[in-house]
C-alpha cells in the first residue's frame, strides 16, 4: 500500500492518511510525505516513511516530475498495489503515470473545485470524502459533466476515526473556556470573535477565549483582557492540552468543509458553537449537542447569537454536561474506528 500525505496542519492526532496506514498494517504501508509542516506523527514500526517534503516543496516543475517518475516506476513494479492520497498536485502527477492494475484512490478532505475528478472517475479510480457535505459538492460538480451515472458508485464517504475517550472530557474551570482557531483569511471572519469577546466583557457571565492562529492584522487586541493569543502552535501536545481544558469551541467560518478543531472537540464531547458552514450540521444539531448560528448579512446579529449561546453554556453547568454526554454518544457512532475500517475494506482489495 502506497499512501501520499499532504496534510500540513498541526493537529492533536495523526492525519487521515496515517490512520489508513495504521489500520492496514498487513498491506505493508509506505507513506510518502509531500508537505513540510505535517503534524507530528506517532511512530509505528509497521509503517515505512519516505519524506519528500523538503525536496519537492517550492521546487522547479522538472524536479517534481523527476520524483513523480521515480515513485510511479517503483509502484508499477509492485503487483496489485493500493495507492491513495490527498488531493494534491504531486500525487496527481504520480497517479496518472500508474498502470491499470493498481487500486487508485483520492481522499478529499478540504473544500475543492474538483478539477481532476471527472478524469479520475473515467479512469476507474475511487474518490473518498471525509464528509457527506463534500460528497454532495462533488455530485453537484459532476451533474452536467458525466453521462454515465454508474461512475457515481466510485464516490464514498468515510469519516476519520478518533480515539474516543471513555467519557466526556469536562474540566471544572472557574470561568467558561472557549477556544477559537483563527486566521487572517476574510472567510474566517475573525472580526466576529473580536466583537463577541468585547461584548462578553460587559456581560455577567465570565468567558475566557483562547485564540490559536495568526490574527494580528484582523483583530484589535486592545482591551481584550478576556483573550489569550497563542499564535501558531507547532507542538501537538501543547495544542492538545489547550483543547482538552476548553469547555467549548467557537467557529465563525463562512466557507469550508470541516472547520479546524470541530472533530477533536466533538470526540471529547465538548459543545460547539458554529455557523452552519460545510459539514458542521452533520455533527451538530442546534440546541441538542451544540448551537448553530444562522448566517446574517448584519454581523452584529450573529454576534448576539454567539453571546446567547455562550451565556447559556456558561450559566448552566448542567446544560454543559448534558450536551457533552450527547456529543460523546454521537461521536462514538460517527467517528468509531470499526466503521472506518469496514468502509475502507469495501474499496480495498482483497477484502
Amino acid at each position: 500500500m502506497f499512501l501520499f500525505d499532504s496534510s500540513g496542519q498541526v493537529a492533536i492526532d495523526n492525519s487521515y492518511i496515517t490512520k489508513i496506514a495504521e489500520k492496514f498494517l498487513n498491506l505493508n504501508p509506505v507513506i510518502v510525505r509531500t508537505k513540510v509542516f505535517l503534524p507530528a506523527q506517532k511512530n509505528n514500526p509497521g509503517i515505512t516513511l519516505w519524506d519528500l517534503s523538503k525536496k519537492i516543496n517550492n521546487s522547479l516543475p522538472f524536479i517534481k516530475a523527476y520524483y513523480a517518475g521515480v515513485i510511479s516506476k517503483w509502484i508499477n513494479e509492485s503487483e496489485n498495489s493500493v495507492v491513495a492520497g490527498n488531493e494534491d498536485d504531486f500525487f496527481f502527477k504520480v497517479l496518472f503515470r500508474l498502470r491499470n492494475k493498481q487500486t487508485k484512490i483520492v481522499v478529499y478532505e478540504e473544500e475543492s473545485l474538483f478539477p481532476e475528478l471527472t478524469e479520475l472517475l473515467k479512469n476507474n479510480m475511487e474518490a473518498v470524502f471525509n464528509s457527506e457535505y463534500l460528497e454532495q459538492r462533488a455530485k453537484d460538480f459532476l451533474k452536467n459533466r458525466i453521462t454515465d451515472n454508474q461512475l457515481l458508485n466510485h464516490l464514498h464517504v468515510i469519516a476519520p476515526p478518533f480515539a474516543i475517550p471513555p467519557k466526556p472530557v469536562i474540566y471544572r474551570n472557574e470561568q467558561l473556556e472557549c477556544i477559537y482557531f483563527g486566521s487572517e483569511l476574510p472567510a474566517q471572519r475573525a472580526s466576529l470573535l473580536e466583537s463577541t469577546a468585547k461584548k462578553m466583557l460587559q456581560k455577567p457571565i465570565a468567558v475566557h477565549f483562547s485564540i490559536i492562529g495568526k490574527v494580528d492584522y484582523v483583530i484589535d487586541k486592545t482591551g481584550l483582557t478576556n483573550c489569550t493569543f497563542y499564535g501558531d502552535i507547532r507542538d501537538p501536545e501543547k495544542l492538545k492540552a489547550i483543547i482538552s481544558k476548553a469547555d467549548t469551541l467557537m467557529i465563525t467560518s463562512k466557507t469550508g468543509n470541516i472547520p479546524r478543531g470541530l472533530l477533536e472537540m466533538f470526540a471529547m464531547g465538548k459543545p460547539v458553537i458554529s455557523t452552519t458552514v460545510g459539514a458542521v450540521p452533520d455533527y451538530i444539531k442546534d440546541g441538542v449537542n451544540g448551537y448553530l448560528i444562522p448566517e446574517n448579512k448584519i454581523e452584529s446579529k450573529m454576534m448576539e447569537d454567539y453571546i446567547i449561546a455562550l451565556s447559556i453554556i456558561g450559566a448552566d453547568r448542567i446544560t454543559l454536561i448534558e450536551i457533552a454526554q450527547r456529543n460523546h454518544k454521537k461521536a462514538n457512532e460517527l467517528l468509531n474506528e470499526q466503521l472506518f475500517i469496514k468502509k475502507w475494506k469495501e474499496i480495498i482489495p482483497p477484502y
